[in-house]
């Protein structure tokens, strides 16, 4: 059993990070996990102030400077190397890309994107200082989703441009410090360790998928889950197969009229329901109506990233007008 790697002390994966290695034996790709986005601001930056803020950013992010190692028996384990470990370990590259089109750049960041990181010892997020064509400038940031996910991501940038502010100029105040990750991985595993708030959790799914729902409902109908059921000859079976070796991702932005967006955003404000709940509810109808199921309900993931703490002493949050794109591996 490993205990320290190159000097720091490891700790065991959690299940969410085990999750990932599961099925990454599977995938065509190891940049199936790895997560892009730039974030650009249309006004001019001191590019050595970006700079020092980003390296200040991964000195304060415990998270951010994760790395993996294997043991002899090839079980993976995670440490946190120092601030100045980390500093030696990364570059921040500057990016021009004003002598090029926007579809060029977007092309070229979609490209860096697609290479999968080396995963033991090795950095898991990378981040380059960029300029476009249109007159913005900040960064791409790229990591692996074992040690990032759109909260941590979001919470990390936001850090960086607190950082930049602070530093250029008057009056803005120095962002809160950071919670220890080591300190949260730490709750993680004794949590799984057979906690009593584990057992109940784990009695409460059972229960439930052992009730007679969930029912498979499929976006175009029943198509897939009579074929289940038809496979294995039984007519009361509620799963179906839906997966796909195709791994390749993108972004599509749906346009609505001017007309039928008004006459969604005239029944909010007259019922007072928000205009995420109505979308939830014409999903629920379009799956029952193709499904011919009555009793359908439709979740709404929420990261649940607050803490008990943070929800006690809340913190204004202030936002600076920018531009976030993200972009997806393609295979």
């Amino acid at each position: 059993m490993m205990k320290t790697r190159k000097g720091y002390p490891v700790y065991p994966l959690t299940v969410a990070q085990k999750f990932h290695l599961y099925y990454l034996p599977f995938c065509p790709n190891a940049a199936v996990l790895n997560i892009g986005t730039s974030l650009t601001i249309g006004t001019d930056l001191d590019w050595d102030v970006l700079r020092e803020s980003i390296y200040k950013a991964y000195e304060r992010n415990e998270g951010m400077r994760i790395r993996f190692a294997k043991d002899k028996e090839g079980n993976v384990y995670q440490y946190v190397v120092s601030a100045e470990q980390d500093r030696k370990e990364r570059e921040i590259e500057f990016v021009d890309f004003s002598n090029v089109t926007m579809e060029e750049a977007a092309d070229t960041m979609q490209k860096w994107t697609t290479v999968p990181f080396p995963f033991e010892d090795s950095l898991m997020t990378k981040i380059k200082m960029i300029r476009t064509s249109d007159g913005f400038n900040g960064v791409y940031f790229l990591g692996h989703h074992m040690v990032v996910d759109a909260q941590s991501l979001i919470t990390f940038l936001k850090d960086i441009i607190e950082l930049y502010c602070n530093a250029k100029y008057e009056g803005v105040p120095y962002p809160k410090d950071m919670c220890s990750y080591i300190d949260q991985v730490k709750k993680d595993l004794a949590y799984e360790a057979g906690s009593k708030a584990q057992q109940r959790d784990r009695e409460f799914f059972r229960e439930l998928i052992e009730a007679s729902e969930p029912v498979y409902n499929g976006v175009n109908g029943t198509d897939k889950l009579d074929a289940a059921r038809e496979m294995f000859k039984n007519p009361k079976l509620r799963s179906a197969f839906n997966a796909t070796d195709d791994v390749s991702s993108a972004l599509d932005i749906f346009h609505l009229e001017a007309e039928p967006t008004k006459r969604l955003m005239d029944f909010c404000e007259k019922y007072r329901v928000s205009l995420a709940c109505l979308l939830l509810m014409g999903l629920r109808t379009y799956f029952q109506k193709m499904n011919g199921q009555e009793d359908v309900s439709i979740n709404n993931a929420i990261a649940r990233r607050a803490t008990l703490k943070e929800k006690r002493n809340p913190v204004e949050q202030e936002f600076i007008l920018s531009r976030f794109v993200p972009y997806f591996q393609k295979m």
